[in-house]
């Protein structure tokens, strides 16, 4: 066989065969890196404060929407009235889990709770607070 019928056939029977086999390995590790949640892809969102327990004066232990997806306080304000936290927590815009479960999230206050309201500046709305001793 000739140099040029050796091109020839590689070209015309094995390239597309090795080009296939490159574009199919490439697109599975592609399609992996997105479902194992590998990569920039996995950002962290806004989830909902669902409740909160009040286990000492100065510390809240927050009920959220989250189901394992490592919730942390972004945003803690404390004024004379309320005190106002915004929770984020890991998500990929690719592959939902379940989000029928709650994590809890622990906070620190500066001063003690008593009669100040708890806001979750997600939703705006009031949190119920429930005392544990």
């Amino acid at each position: 066989m000739s140099s040029s019928s050796s091109r020839e056939f590689v070209s015309g029977r094995l390239g597309p065969l090795i080009v296939a086999i490159v574009v199919t390995g490439l697109l599975g590790a592609f399609v992996a890196w997105l479902f194992l949640g590998f990569g920039v892809y996995t950002l962290r969102s806004e989830v909902n404060v669902v409740g909160a327990e009040l286990r000492y004066p100065d510390n809240l232990m927050l009920i959220v929407d989250s189901c394992h997806k490592a919730p942390g306080v972004s945003i803690l304000r404390e004024t004379d009235v309320d005190v106002q936290v915004k929770v984020v927590a890991s998500s990929h815009p690719f592959f939902r889990g379940g989000d029928n479960c709650q994590d809890s999230v622990g906070v620190q206050l500066q001063e003690p709770l008593r009669d100040r309201v708890v806001v979750d500046m997600h939703t705006g709305q009031l949190v119920s607070v429930t005392t544990v001793r």
